[in-house]
């Protein structure tokens, strides 16, 4: 086997966990990393098998790991981003359409059946939720007494803790005492959209 160049194999290393960072673990072609570090398609391939055989990557021939990567769990919940905001003041109509989508980390968030949708309103600001934040939300639960819940109201949704049933009545309760002093919501038949698991919020 011919020797290869080292500092040709630290750049091929580095290109390939720039490369899996920026694109969610995914592996680049032999083509892009021959176009990085200068060479062709093929002379990338010789430089990978290389490298596999002293243990310096993971490559089956297609898909190639490195030590970073390979400690590295990309895994995550793919997740819907909905164009709505849920009212967290007085309810309003939303409409349920999606305007994206992303993947949340395992690790970070657990694993659920996610949704994400935008807060508004100052409702919920005992709860540490304000108008603008991102609320992860898991509608594969029931909902418990004191679990933050998104809720359907006829066609409209809204945000509030749940205090369970009371006189038959399901209690939907405001978290801004400095506001809404003890005011509730009640049904007769709540329809939970799911429970809000964490709050993603940008730090001005």
């Amino acid at each position: 086997m011919r020797s290869k160049d080292p500092q040709i194999m630290q750049k091929i290393i580095e290109f390939v966990e720039k490369y899996q960072k920026e694109n969610n673990g995914k592996s680049p072609s032999k083509a892009l990393i021959g176009e990085a570090v200068g060479m062709t398609r093929a002379s990338a391939s010789n430089y990978l098998i290389a490298m596999a055989e002293r243990g310096m990557i993971t490559y089956d021939g297609h898909n190639v790991g490195t030590t970073f990567m390979n400690n590295f769990n990309p895994e995550g919940s793919s997740v819907l981003i909905l164009n709505n905001s849920a009212s967290c003041g007085k309810p309003d109509i939303q409409e349920q359409d999606i305007a994206g989508k992303c993947t949340l980390p395992v690790e970070i968030f657990g694993r659920g059946n996610f949704y994400i949708i935008t807060a508004q309103g100052d409702s919920m600001e005992d709860a540490h939720i304000f108008t603008g934040d991102l609320l992860v939300v898991d509608k594969s639960t029931a909902p418990s007494v004191g679990d933050i819940v998104v809720a359907l109201i006829g066609n409209e949704t809204t945000v509030k803790r749940y205090d369970g049933v009371k006189k038959g009545k399901a209690v939907l309760s405001y978290m801004n005492e400095s506001v809404y002093h003890g005011k509730t919501i009640t049904l007769d038949e709540m329809v939970c959209l799911g429970i809000v698991k964490s709050v993603i919020r940008t730090m001005d």
